[in-house]
């Protein structure tokens, strides 16, 4: 099998290995028709004729997934602020047509900042967000504004990766700046 330093790297996406994003498996890709080690194992969208479709990672950073109308996320961005900043076309093509998609209990949605769209670190447990992530935190409770300091606390010591609450950490490509949102099933 391949190794993972082999897979393409997703401008988008920090780490989907880790992410559980593409697994290990000999079975040959249903667009390329090549076995190359690796194939996508999270949901994605298209046409009736993609369920159960295997993707490799390689149809997906090259658009060819894409070509057959198979996108892996979705890059509006959803607000109460009819006023809200949308992604360019560029980007929105970038998040939906060339980068996986990850597993949300509600749907994932892409953030972005300085008018870009981050880069997906990763689902965050209660460890992250007190250490290493920490400064994303104040992100998650942005559409909370009525949420008291103690339910926020509260919250977060309970973030665990695969069960409710969850939390995801995006980075800004332009300031680095920390960001996420939090889902329960």
């Amino acid at each position: 099998m391949n190794s993972a330093a082999t897979l393409p790297k997703f401008e988008l996406f920090a780490d989907p290995v880790g992410e559980k994003v593409f697994a290990e498996r000999d079975e040959a890709c249903g667009i390329c028709l090549k076995s190359r080690g690796w194939l996508y194992v999270q949901p994605h969208y298209g046409p009736a004729a993609s369920d159960g479709l295997a993707i490799c990672p390689w149809c997906i950073h090259d658009g060819s997934a894409a070509a057959r109308g198979i996108t892996f996320n979705d890059a509006e961005i959803y607000s109460r602020f009819p006023s809200t900043n949308q992604m360019s076309a560029e980007d929105k093509a970038l998040v939906e047509q060339r980068t996986p998609g990850f597993e949300t209990w509600q749907g994932n949605h892409w953030l972005m900042c300085c008018g870009r769209a981050c880069v997906y670190l990763g689902e965050a447990d209660s460890t992250d967000l007190l250490g290493r992530w920490s400064s994303a935190v104040a992100s998650l409770f942005e559409d909370e504004p009525d949420w008291s300091e103690a339910e926020k606390t509260d919250l977060v010591a309970h973030v665990r990766k695969g069960a409710g609450p969850c939390a995801y950490v995006f980075q800004c490509r332009i300031c680095s700046q920390l960001k996420g949102f939090w889902d329960i099933h």
